[in-house]
């Protein structure tokens, strides 16, 4: 092996600054991580990450940020832990990822403090625990990191009492303050809903959303597509309220989609347009909208849309009833009684009566009794009550791409 003078070795070193790199080349960075510098096995990393004078290599960008780790830097050790939440360079690993965000956390390091808080807030690591996000969020929220002031803000409105939650709305001013948009958006849903204690005024969140929708943030956009839908705060605008739903669904927002998709289906501000609104709702339903699951499964039910069987929409109304819609699974046992399919109505019927819907339950029950009265006058033993019916959708990829086929 052959060895970089210890002169030169000295003068690279000497060249990278203690906060971040100066820009050097991959030959210069690689010779200063080599020897051990913290600061240019970060840079190194990231260079492999980002493709920036080398070719991509997730497993060397993870290499040389577990060496930076492994050398104390908190901020390697956060990086460190992504890598290992999203399974880059190294097979996934959440506890691995905790262990490392811990470790950074005890030297006091905010953005590891936030993103353990994101562990748990979201089950990132496989179980969602609000519980313990609340600390690290705290510590994160004493340094001003407006993301975990706002999701603490949001556990805070879940788990108080009425009229206790003036923290909650401390820490969304000041995440607000800050300049952040989702704080922006939280609170004008905190002032369309009337919650944490502010008066309804549903022209002061639409103020909120709009500064966040200069942001392009997209749940804002969507709740201004809703406020100009149904006349909240502002004059009913239905091109108003469709430009924003498109906006915010092409920023990633499914719910705008399937939105967007009911403008198209009935023709309200726009043409009507059934292979658009189907296009929409397909997106909705594969990112798991449960009105859009149901919309695209009476579609394809139906016979409307070439290239889609029966069995499709069943499988996809299924979806729907799982998701929560329990009028899919009415549905469904209606149109089986109708075909002297009665067991299968019948599961379906089960299937409606356990739902949270209080409607689809009810009817559910109702339909239960029907399909049982029927098997009676006709001598026949009654159903039994069996497991879920139906095969599971395949997984099929993200909603954009699917709109592509």
């Amino acid at each position: 092996m052959r060895f970089l003078p210890a002169a030169l070795i000295a003068l690279l070193i000497s060249s990278l600054p203690a906060g971040a790199a100066a820009p050097l080349n991959v030959w210069q960075l690689t010779a200063a991580a080599t020897v051990g510098n913290v600061v240019a096995e970060i840079d190194l990393a990231g260079a492999y990450f980002d493709g920036q004078g080398v070719t991509p290599d997730r497993v060397a960008a993870y290499s040389w940020m577990l060496r930076a780790a492994q050398a104390g830097s908190p901020d390697a050790q956060t990086q460190l832990a992504e890598m290992l939440l999203s399974g880059y360079g190294h097979p996934p690993d959440g506890g691995e990822a905790i262990a490392w965000l811990v470790t950074a956390t005890d030297q006091d390091y905010g953005p590891a403090e936030a993103r353990l808080g994101d562990v748990y807030f979201y089950g990132l690591a496989g179980h969602t625990d609000w519980t313990r996000a609340i600390a690290p969020y705290r510590a994160a929220s004493g340094k001003r990191i407006a993301s975990a002031e706002v999701n603490l803000a949001e556990i805070d409105q879940c788990t108080c009492g009425p009229g206790n939650h003036s923290e909650a709305l401390r820490l969304l001013h000041d995440a607000a303050d800050q300049n952040y948009a989702p704080a922006f958006t939280r609170l004008g849903e905190t002032y369309q809903d009337g919650t944490l204690g502010v008066p309804h005024d549903n022209a002061a969140g639409v103020a909120w959303f709009q500064k966040a929708a200069a942001q392009n943030e997209p749940e804002a956009l969507y709740r201004i597509g809703l406020s100009y839908e149904n006349g909240w705060g502002v004059d009913p605008d239905a091109g108003k309220a469709l430009a924003s739903y498109l906006k915010a669904a092409d920023l990633g927002e499914v719910d705008a989609d399937y939105r967007a998709g009911i403008f198209y289906s009935l023709g309200v501000g726009v043409p009507k347009d059934p292979n658009e609104a189907e296009r929409l709702w397909r997106i909705a339903a594969v990112g798991g909208v449960p009105d859009a699951e149901e919309a695209i499964g009476q579609l394809y039910f139906q016979g409307k849309s070439p290239g889609h069987s029966q069995a499709d929409g069943v499988a996809w109304l299924e979806r729907a009833g799982r998701s929560g819609r329990g009028d899919a699974y009415v549905f469904l046992a209606e149109w089986f009684s109708m075909m002297r399919q009665e067991d299968r109505a019948y599961d379906y019927a089960v299937l409606a009566s356990r739902s949270r819907d209080r409607q689809a339950a009810e009817d559910g029950v109702a339909m239960m009794d029907t399909i049982m009265s029927i098997k009676r006058r006709a001598g026949l033993e009654p159903p039994l009550d069996t497991a879920e019916p139906g095969a599971t959708l395949p997984a099929m990829g993200s909603p954009r791409a699917i709109a592509a086929q």
